[in-house]
């Protein structure tokens, strides 16, 4: 279907006085072949010029415009017309999820069987498994924040490292979530499209206002993962002992699911608890994943389209290729370009003034 008319590659155009000067210089070679077709009239030159010097000059002149013929060829050739457009299958981007896991010291309580960490690396499994197409980051913090797998498509990878870290491990205890935020986004940087799975058991109310605003800013979609129940446990250490605090009671980290909701809601992210986790549900998140990039059940086939013109320079070159190998036949391409450098204008020589030559021999006298 005829659309348009559009120049895919118009830099090359800039060729186009180049040849125009190269023809200028074959014509005025071809006429200074006889330079009595010149000095003598047209209707003479039939009588006056042999018939060996007229057929010659007409060679020239028919390959010269077999010459403009082949140049006009790869011109259009090399700028790549295009008169309409042809669709072409798109590439469907895949979804791209960084798991950000809350590694303070409260994750280990067991209110949550087998415990809140444990819980959550379980969920993060099973969201993998539903998006094995996916790309995926892990980013873990307690005090500190640390990116313990760049984004990638190795998921397996993603599963190893989460197996691996306890919140006993974390160099720095307490919970900071602004700055895990700060590298979530650095992680998402160059990625219009992506989501933030978020799993903790609490945001202290010191940093809410804070990671509100900030989710507000980002393009990327978060979900927030409530980890916790209603009923709080101790939290179980290594060795054995039950975390306290400095008048050495027990310490019973709390989970308030509303408040988890509320400010999921402030920041325009979506709220899962982790009770409700569970088949259906995981697969809704996956679709969640899924649908910030038009993947799978989300984008219809015909969606995966684009029109792209159709380069028409190729066509050119076919024709262009015969008429240059006929040239090199018949050896003309190799005489038109020896012959070029050898056009000069012809040489002038001065001849003695008589006068003047009498009048230097009067004043030596």
């Amino acid at each position: 279907m005829l659309d348009s008319f559009i120049i895919l590659r118009p830099w090359f155009l800039i060729l186009v006085p180049l040849i125009i000067f190269i023809l200028w210089k074959l014509a005025q070679l071809i006429s200074h072949q006889n330079p009595w077709t010149t000095s003598v009239s047209e209707h003479l030159q039939a009588f006056m010029i042999s018939t060996g010097e007229e057929s010659g000059m007409k060679a020239m002149t028919k390959h010269q415009k077999h010459l403009s013929i082949l140049f006009g060829l790869l011109i259009l050739g090399l700028i790549g017309p295009a008169f309409w457009k042809k669709p072409l299958p798109g590439v469907q981007i895949k979804p791209q999820v960084v798991i950000l896991l809350d590694q303070s010291l409260s994750m280990l309580s067991d209110d949550v069987k087998p415990s809140r960490n444990k819980r959550a690396k379980y969920i993060v499994q099973d969201i993998l498994d539903q998006v094995p197409d996916a790309s995926a980051g892990l980013i873990a913090y307690a005090g500190t924040e640390h990116q313990l797998v760049p984004i990638t498509y190795a998921l397996d990878i993603v599963k190893q490292s989460i197996e691996s870290i306890d919140p006993q491990i974390m160099p720095s205890p307490g919970n900071n979530p602004t700055l895990a935020l700060g590298a979530v986004s650095a992680s998402l940087a160059n990625i219009p499209k992506a989501t933030l799975i978020w799993l903790t058991d609490d945001i202290k109310t010191k940093d809410e206002n804070e990671v509100i605003k900030y989710l507000q800013r980002q393009t990327y979609k978060t979900v927030i993962i409530g980890m916790g129940s209603e009923n709080p446990a101790p939290i179980p250490l290594r060795s054995g002992d039950l975390l306290r605090d400095r008048s050495g009671q027990i310490v019973l980290p709390d989970y308030d699911e509303g408040r988890m909701k509320n400010i999921a809601q402030a920041a325009g992210a979506a709220f899962y608890d982790q009770q409700s986790l569970y088949g259906e549900q995981i697969t809704q998140l996956a679709r969640i994943i899924e649908s910030e990039t038009g993947s799978k059940d989300n984008t219809k086939e015909e969606d995966s389209y684009f029109d792209e013109w159709e380069d028409l320079g190729p066509w050119f070159l076919i024709p262009a290729a015969l008429l240059f190998a006929s040239f090199f036949r018949k050896g003309y391409l190799f005489a038109f370009i020896l012959l070029l450098p050898l056009h000069y204008p012809q040489d002038a020589m001065a001849a003695t003034y008589a006068d003047k030559d009498a009048y230097q021999l009067y004043q030596e006298k």
